[in-house]
């Protein structure tokens, strides 16, 4: 009854590791776009700034215009990535993808006959108690610098 418990337990654990682990993928992959996107506009607009400025010599001000806002495209992108950089997303998704693999590996040890009930048990706690002690070190090195 212990070891149906037991399994039933971290195998909750496993598939929310695994929706963190996937949740934590879209929202990087979301994240980068949106990067690409406006470091992309910031070029495009210091190409059509300059373009201004050497066609159209009068238009000093449109041009002025395009460089603020090519400047605050780039400015934007440069704070989106330092904002993901401090989230701890990818080292968080490490985290869940090794203690995934750990859950893997004792419900494999599980299923041996003559496996190890209490050593296992074991095993998942530390992982467990791993888990949590990694996340708490990465919560402090958090930072917001580059």
């Amino acid at each position: 009854m212990a070891k149906l418990v037991l399994v039933s337990l971290h195998r909750y654990q496993r598939r929310l590791a695994v929706d963190e682990i996937e949740s934590l993928k879209q929202s990087r992959r979301v994240g980068s776009t949106i990067a690409d996107i406006l470091y992309m506009l910031g070029v495009a607009l210091t190409v059509c700034a300059l373009t201004v400025t050497v066609a159209v010599p009068a238009a000093v001000t449109l041009a002025r215009w395009i460089d603020f806002l090519a400047v605050a495209a780039f400015v934007v992108g440069l704070l989106k990535a330092i904002m993901d950089n401090a989230s701890l997303g990818e080292i968080s998704q490490v985290r869940y993808e090794d203690y995934v693999r750990t859950l893997n590996e004792c419900d494999e040890e599980l299923a041996q006959e003559g496996a190890n009930f209490p050593n296992v048990v074991r095993r998942i706690e530390r992982t467990a108690l791993g888990e949590l002690a990694q996340f708490c070190q990465a919560a402090l090195r958090i930072s917001y610098r580059l």
